[in-house]
């Protein structure tokens, strides 16, 4: 039994690599390109957000910002902003480095491993099209919520980083949780 489950999981890993290698193949100017955008429809369980409807990720080397219409989310030096547009808050906590790594790392070679070493914090599922060049639908769960995202797409082009992660939101209620 255990001698079976233990090929399965080894097949598994061999496919995934292989499948996800031939994604950031076919997608290599956007995974070498310095700042990325993906947009993206998203179903979730999130508390103070829409059961559905659509966003937009920005990475660079340093930082990740999240729009998701009514919250946005930004990551930069370990720190954590999240306002909510509806309730005019901005909470400002530390940033979670397990979940900014899946942000850092996700085109990085070693991706796969650190999900298999984080397997127990977070999961994450890829669904692949036909011939494993285009990810269809990732779907990941974080302690008790779970998010997926489909019609997933991936731009390259020129960002400029000065606009897109500007956070600033002066008459916003500002709530520091940090410690």
């Amino acid at each position: 039994m255990y001698r079976y489950l233990f090929f399965i999981f080894v097949i598994t890993s061999i496919c995934t690599s292989k499948t996800f290698s031939k994604f950031t193949l076919k997608n290599s100017n956007f995974v070498q390109s310095p700042n990325k955008l993906i947009t993206f429809k998203y179903n979730n369980n999130l508390e103070g957000l829409p059961n559905s409807g659509s966003g937009k990720i920005f990475i660079d080397s340093t930082k990740y910002k999240v729009d998701l219409g009514k919250q946005i989310i930004m990551v930069n030096d370990k720190v954590l902003k999240r306002y909510n547009v509806n309730t005019n808050q901005l909470f400002i906590e530390n940033s979670h480095p397990t979940v900014d790594s899946i942000f850092f790392n996700f085109f990085n070679d070693n991706f796969l491993d650190l999900i298999y070493e984080n397997k127990n914090d977070y999961n994450l599922n890829f669904k692949f099209n036909l011939d494993s060049t285009d990810i269809v639908e990732i779907s990941a769960w974080y302690q008790n919520y779970n998010i997926k995202i489909y019609d997933i797409k991936f731009t390259y082009q020129n960002i400029d980083n000065s606009t897109v992660f500007m956070f600033n939101y002066p008459e916003a209620f500002i709530f520091d949780l940090r410690d």
